[in-house]
Formats: structure tokens, sequence, C-alpha cells
């Protein structure tokens, strides 16, 4: 029999190190303000409890489809809206109206 042992985390940055922390304290504090067992919600999100426990660490080696199904079954939700953007939800990038094929020779 093979021995599974977590993947290796790939290296990110301190920042993106940071986020995955919070992230992780999110949400294991709305898990524990819902009065459910890491369990509980494991099963629910089609997971170990190891890897709920790695994904409440912030760990980065955990693949963002096990970050969301967890999300989800804790009835959470992610917010992908860019936070530099206006409020009045215009991009400041405008697209050119044409663009010219010869203008990439690859193509």
């Amino acid at each position: 029999m093979r021995n599974i042992v977590p993947a290796k985390a790939p290296t990110v940055g301190s920042l993106l190190e940071a986020q995955l922390k919070n992230m992780g304290e999110r949400i294991r504090a709305h898990r524990e303000l819902q009065k459910l067992s890491a369990i509980v919600v494991a099963e629910a999100a089609g997971m170990s409890r190891v890897t709920l426990h790695r994904i409440e660490r912030g760990m980065p080696s955990v693949t963002m489809g096990a970050y969301l199904s967890a999300i989800t079954a804790l009835g959470l939700q992610i917010d992908l809206s860019d936070p530099k953007a206006p409020p009045d939800g215009k991009s400041e990038v405008s697209l050119p109206a044409r663009v010219r094929l010869d203008a990439y020779p690859q193509l």
C-alpha cells in the first residue's frame, strides 16, 4: 500500500500567506459560531477532518476546490470583486473599439 502524504506547500509570498491564514481563521470562527464540529463540516464538504483542519490553518497546499467546499458547507460565500474598482462599478480600463489583427502576427 502506498503512503499518502499531503502535497508539498507551494512557495507563496507573505501577503498570500497572511490572506490564507486570515481566510482559514474566518472559516474556523464561523464553524465554531455555528457550534458545528470539524467532523460534521468535513463530512458535509466531502473531505477529511484533517483537510478541514489544514484549511482552517490556511495551508497553501490545500486545493482551491477544498477551500470552496468548506466555505459552501458553512453557508459562506467568497466575494471576488475588485477592491480597487470605483464604487459605481465602472472600470477605469477602456478597451479599444477595434483590434487590428496585423498587430498580432502570432494569430
